[in-house]
Parts: C-alpha cells; structure tokens; sequence
C-alpha cells in the first residue's frame, strides 16, 4: 500500500488544487485532505461545476491557473 500522506507532505513547490463544487465523482472534501496535506497549496472550489472541469467552465478555470503562475513566478 502507498502511503499518500508521506507523498503529499513531500511536495514543497506552489501547487494549485482546482476541483467543482458540484463533482460526483470525487468528493470536495478530498480536494481540502489535499489542501490541507500539500504546503504551500491554494485550493480552487469553482461553483456549479462538476468533475469535467476544463468541458464545463473553461474560462474559470483558465483564470485561476492564469492568476496562480502569474502570483507564483520565479
């Protein structure tokens, strides 16, 4: 088995989490266990949007990572 808490706490470069609020595939409470695991993460819970992310609200989406790297540059 693979301890994913060991792995997550390993990631230390900014890490943006995107997820919809309206997912039913995979609990939004699963993208705060990540928040919560990754330092220095940014959670994105986008309103009214499933699992399909990019097919359902491109434009939000595009804008969180657009203003994440841009907060983020080296």
């Amino acid at each position: 088995s693979i301890d994913n808490a060991a792995l997550l706490e390993r990631i230390k470069c900014p890490t943006l989490i995107l997820h919809g609020s309206e997912d039913r595939i995979i609990p939004v409470a699963a993208a705060h266990r990540l928040n919560d695991a990754i330092a220095n993460s940014e959670l994105k819970v986008i309103d009214g949007v499933g699992h399909l992310l990019l097919a359902e609200d491109s434009k939000a989406l595009a804008k969180y990572i657009a203003d994440f790297c841009a907060a983020n540059r080296a």
